[in-house]
């Protein structure tokens, strides 16, 4: 019983809920007064959807997301041609679970796991190619996997340029070619 009075009580509620159009009254001069619904020229109560001609249709589908490892360029870069201030990635995973980080500045200074090293004008003319190249400042895509083997390498790579920092993370099987051509450089910078 003590179920039922709540269920009463709503079902009470929700029919006091429904409205009644209000009745017509004759003016003075015997004539009935025309709604604001009747005077519309296209014939709708305001708030009323316009009729359509067929059922609507509707649809539940997202636009396809790219596959992952692919670059997806968001919007143009301002300050594209600007060359970068730092170059920093960081290498973890892979079998041995070493750490290694390598450093580029734009005077061509090259720091790998601290180890002091320059390379040319040249080569920082390449390395500025490459993040130009794949728009690194402004792309998008997904170029990491949860669950992945700890046997894989995860790179974050950091370029800063003219105030702007972003950074970049990707794995071993989800790098796409022109992030992997950079990645490539970058490890052999500095090698002995």
């Amino acid at each position: 019983m003590r179920r039922l009075i709540p269920l009463i009580l709503i079902g009470v509620l929700l029919a006091g809920c429904g409205t009644t159009p209000p009745a017509a009254t004759s003016g003075p001069s015997g004539a009935t007064p025309q709604s604001a619904a009747t005077v519309n020229p296209a014939g709708l109560t305001p708030g009323a959807p316009p009729a359509t001609e067929g059922p609507r249709q509707y649809t539940t589908e997202q636009p396809p997301l790219p596959a992952a490892g692919t670059i997806v360029a968001a919007t143009e870069d301002p300050d594209a041609g600007l060359v970068f201030d730092s170059l920093m990635m960081e290498r973890t995973g892979g079998i041995a679970g070493e750490l290694l980080t390598v450093q580029v500045l734009s005077n061509g200074s090259v720091f790998r796991n601290s180890a002091a090293s320059t390379i040319s004008a040249d080569q920082v003319t390449q390395i500025d190619g490459l993040l130009d190249q794949m728009n690194f400042f402004q792309m998008q895509g997904v170029f990491t996997s949860p669950g992945a083997g700890a046997d894989l390498f995860t790179y974050a790579i950091t370029a800063e340029r003219a105030g702007a920092s972003r950074t970049v993370t990707a794995q071993d099987g989800l790098i796409p070619p022109e992030l992997q051509a950079l990645i490539t450089l970058l490890v052999q910078l500095g090698q002995a």
